[in-house]
């Protein structure tokens, strides 16, 4: 692992910091999580003006943008060296800002997912933001995991589908694919916010946790490893989808054309 933290690179799996500060004791950040390929960070200025627009909503000390996009690409370039890796930038309420880089690969068995049955309030301050402390989302994850699935599909107190524990979610009904809206209490994410704009055949429309047995096909849509086909859902298979391989197809070949659009 390497990190960035005030103003150095340290290439360690170790940080020393302030036991006095509440901040990052009680999780108390908002966090960005971005591809690395090959020294390349990607998207970085949308990444960094999402978490922007989270740090003045919920009222963080704002950013200086060019310094911490310098640093930023200064990390990447002097990383782990691994093709793909994973950079975490997090901004905490005392004004700190960590960044780390670590190799990442897709693991096999994380398409295989569960659906909770325990709401998410997508009215929370939090809904929408990537709050440094995932506790809700990780208890949903983990409670899927001990039942031997790789992640837990979420719907908000109105029984509507949002998102999973970690990624924004494609679905297919009726050969139409789908995700859903922003007002369900989704993540603005990067990676859904492109493939809407460079697939404009995908719609934004609510699904209906009890719909779930229509869907035939569906993907996980993250920063890191982009449009992924979900395998099954409560161990129903679904199809390998033509039209999300082409999603996929269509996002990677323009985030390696234009890895800063």
């Amino acid at each position: 692992m390497s990190f960035w933290y005030r103003g150095q690179i340290h290439h360690s799996n170790e940080i020393s910091l302030p036991i006095d500060s509440m901040s990052w004791q009680r999780g108390d950040g908002i966090f960005e999580t971005l591809r690395v390929v090959n020294g390349t960070p990607y998207f970085l200025r949308r990444h960094l003006d999402r978490l922007s627009t989270s740090l003045e909503r919920c009222g963080f000390p704002s950013l200086d943008l060019e310094y911490v996009t310098n640093a930023a690409i200064d990390l990447a370039k002097n990383g782990t060296k691994a093709q793909l890796e994973r950079m975490r930038i997090t901004a905490y309420r005392d004004g700190e800002l960590i960044m780390t880089l670590t190799a990442s690969k897709p693991s096999v068995g994380l398409q295989h997912f569960m659906v909770s049955r325990a709401p998410v309030n997508s009215a929370s301050l939090m809904s929408g933001n990537k709050a440094a402390s995932y506790f809700e989302f990780m208890q949903q994850r983990a409670i899927a995991e001990r039942s031997g699935f790789g992640d837990v599909i979420l719907s908000n107190m109105n029984g509507v589908i949002t998102e999973t524990s970690l990624a924004n979610l494609l679905l297919e009904i009726d050969g139409t694919l789908r995700t859903p809206t922003l007002e369900s209490g989704a993540l603005p994410g990067i990676t859904r916010s492109l493939i809407l704009e460079w697939s404009p055949e995908i719609i934004e429309i609510d699904t209906h946790i009890d719909e779930l047995s229509k869907v035939t096909a569906a993907a996980s849509v993250s920063s890191v490893f982009g449009v992924v086909p979900i395998e099954s859902i409560e161990h129903r298979t679904l199809v390998r989808s033509a039209n999300i391989a082409e999603v996929s197809k269509v996002f990677e070949e323009r985030a390696l054309m234009n890895p800063s659009y």
